[in-house]
Parts: C-alpha cells; structure tokens; sequence
C-alpha cells in the first residue's frame, strides 16, 4: 500500500470533512448540495481503499462510512425541508413527490451505510442509534404515500434503538425510540390495528419515563425538549384513545409535563404552543363528552396559557395564529349549539382572521398543512357569508389535488358554496 494511496486518501477525507461542516451551517436547498458533494468525496476516498490503493487505519475508514452515511441522512432531511419551504407557485403534489423520492433513497443508502460502521465485528452503538433515526426519518417520508411501509420502518427503527440500549443505556436513545414507537402506535391504530397501537404507546411511555430517569438539567441533558417530545407523545395517543375519559386524563398529564418544561425555557414559545395544542384537544375531548363548560373552560387556557404566551414571545408566530384560530372555531362551534348565534358569528370571525394571518407565512408550512389552513379557511369564510371567497380558495385546492370534490360536498361547512 502506497504512501501516495494513504495521502490521497487523507486528502479526500480532509475536503469532504470541510465540505460536510459548509452543510451543516447552510438550509434547506443548499445544505442539501453541499452535503452532496460531501458524499461523493467520502465516496471516493472509500473506493481508493477498497481497491487496495490505499490503507487507512481501521478507525479513519470507518470515520469516513460514518461520516457519508450521516452526509445522505442530512441531505435527505435538507431535500424534504427545502421542498417544504417553496413558495406557493413551485410547491405541488410533484414536486413534494419528486422530493420524497429523492429523500427515499437517500435514506436507504444512509442505512446501509449506517449498518457497515463496524467495531470488532459488531455494529458500532452510534452507528446504530444513528441507523434507527435515518430509518425514522424515512419512515416520515413513506408515512405520506405508504403508511405500511412508514410502520416497516419504524419497527426496524424500534430494534436498532433497542440494540443500541442493550450495550449502552442513553436518556437521547430512549427518547428518540419512544418517539419511534409513538409514531408506530400512531399509524397502527389507523389502520385498524388498536391492541398492536396500544401495546406500542405502552411502550412508549415506559422508554420516555427511562429517558427522563437517565436526564439530569445540571448535566447539560435537554430535559424540557424531552418533557416536550413526552408531552406530545401524550397528546397523540390522546387523539387516538376511544374514551375521553382516558383521552382528558393523558391531556392532564401531557399538559403537567408541559408546565414543567415552560419551566426550563422561559424564553421560548415551544412548550407553550405546545400547551395551547394540548389544552385545544383537551376542549374538543370535553366538548365531544357532551361537557361544554368544561370545553368552554379548557378552550379559553388553550388561549391565555398557551398561544398568548407564545405571541408574548414571537408575536408573528405563525403557529400561534393557527392556533387562536383553532381555538376560536371550537369556541364557535360550542356557541352555535348553545343557540348563541352572535358569539358564533363573532368567533368564526376571530377563526377567519386567525388564518389568514398565519397564511400570510406559507412558506412556515409544508404542502399539507397549507392546503389544511387554507381549506379551513374557506370554511370560516363561508360561515362568514364571504361564499364568493371561499369558492376562490377551494378551486386553487381542487386544482392542486389536495382537497376533493366529494370532501368539499360532505361538508356542511361549505354549504352553499358555488364551484
């Protein structure tokens, strides 16, 4: 083996570390071609020492798998964000789909890769965790076209954590699988599958409680994101919870945890649009039982605890708006059928402003949480008497392929509204 060879090979290392630390403080569309180009030097240097051309120490060339396979798993993820943040005119069904296909095989090649990072044999423990986020992050790309194979994935991610925890415990690597799982349990329960689902949030909440046992502020350990991540864990398997007894009892707690990170990060609006999410469900839960004081009650903290806070913090929020606007079309809804037609009308207002002000950020959400914003938005303008408008957003969403003929005419939302 050449001196030359083992140069080369250092030199191609070097430049596609330099080119990978240039992605990783660039976004979306360029990160993703930086960390391209990355890849393809890390390719080349691990072809030179394949062919015999060169032999670097075994710690160097498994640093430089490492290293490519987190390159295609960062790209990846760059993909998908920059398609997400493309204005209006360029963000359609495909090119979302021409960029998840894209992320797709990225993030195949990244596990792949991932599962050749060996020590003494054996997968290296970083290689694995790291391994099951690349399979989650896939598993969110599929969840939009194919929900079986997005549970495939998740379930391979499961046991790559599990795998990892057997040989070194981690708070991160137990929050992360519980996130997995609830992703898992999530898409079990809609497709019918409600014991499998709830064997899985079980799980779930046991791997967050673990994490939080491993997590220690003082130490530097991110302990109100995990609080964040377990709240929301919480939240989901509210959604999916066929009791609202169960579902309000899980809220309570997803909004105790949540109370406890706000704690923690006085200066950010995350767990407190957290909180408002939380306290929104917990209204339309208590308001489904058949409880509209308490609904009432709950939908009003969603507001002050919640998404004003936020907006204390970043008063352009654009998720604070989508928020207040939630808010305010329960707050209708409860109005309308306690036969208060003048607070009806003065919410779906408050809901139709609400939207359009979040809407004037588009680019702060991807495909389909704009056409969801936009669709409900008609739907506060219809209920506004503003028909004509309505009718204006709901053709550019039947001409996108996001919303259907038939879902526009099942809702009584839109009733009267001309296509």
């Amino acid at each position: 083996m050449s001196a030359a060879g083992r140069a080369s090979f250092q030199a191609l290392f070097k430049t596609a570390e330099q080119l990978q630390q240039r992605a990783e403080r660039k976004r979306g569309a360029q990160a993703a071609e930086l960390h391209s180009q990355a890849v393809a030097k890390y390719k080349e240097a691990l072809a030179l020492a394949a062919s015999g051309a060169a032999a670097p120490p075994a710690d160097d060339f498994a640093s430089a798998l490492f290293n490519c396979a987190e390159c295609l798993q960062e790209g990846a993820e760059a993909t998908v964000a920059a398609c997400a943040a493309l204005p209006d005119g360029q963000l359609t069904l495909a090119a979302v789909q021409a960029a998840d296909a894209q992320a797709a095989a990225l993030l195949d090649e990244s596990v792949a890769t991932y599962r050749r990072v060996l020590d003494n044999g054996q997968p290296r423990v970083d290689a694995l965790v790291c391994c099951a986020n690349a399979l989650s992050s896939w598993a969110e790309v599929a969840a939009r076209s194919s929900p079986a194979q997005a549970a495939q994935l998740l379930g391979q991610a499961g046991e790559a954590y599990r795998a990892a925890l057997q040989r070194e415990e981690d708070a991160l690597t137990w929050s992360n699988l519980a996130d997995a799982l609830v992703q898992h349990a999530a898409l079990c329960c809609e497709a019918g599958q409600g014991e499998q689902g709830g064997r899985l949030f079980g799980e779930a909440m046991q791997a967050y409680q673990r994490a939080c046992g491993l997590s220690d502020a003082a130490d530097g350990d991110d302990v109100p994101g995990l609080l964040i991540n377990w709240s929301r864990g919480l939240l989901t398997m509210a959604q999916q919870a066929q009791d609202p007894t169960l579902a309000v009892r899980l809220l309570d707690e997803a909004a105790q945890r949540l109370r406890q990170s706000c704690d923690f990060l006085r200066g950010s609006d995350e767990p407190l649009l957290a909180l408002g999410d939380v306290l929104l469900e917990r209204g339309e839960q208590l308001a489904t039982a058949g409880d509209a004081a308490g609904a009432a009650a709950s939908l009003q903290r969603a507001v002050e605890e919640g998404y004003r806070q936020a907006q204390r913090i970043s008063a352009s929020s654009p998720e604070a708006a989508v928020g207040l606007a939630d808010v305010a079309v329960q707050q209708a809804r409860l109005a309308a059928a306690a036969g208060d037609a003048g607070a009806a009308a003065q919410a779906w207002a408050a809901a139709e402003a609400g939207y359009a002000a979040a809407l004037q950020q588009p680019e702060a959400f991807d495909l389909e949480a704009r056409s969801a914003l936009r669709y409900n938005h008609a739907c506060c303008l219809a209920r506004c008497g503003r028909a004509s408008e309505a009718a204006g957003v709901l053709r550019s969403l039947l001409a996108l392929g996001t919303v259907s003929a038939a879902d526009v005419a099942a809702d009584a939302d839109l009733a009267g509204v001309p296509l």
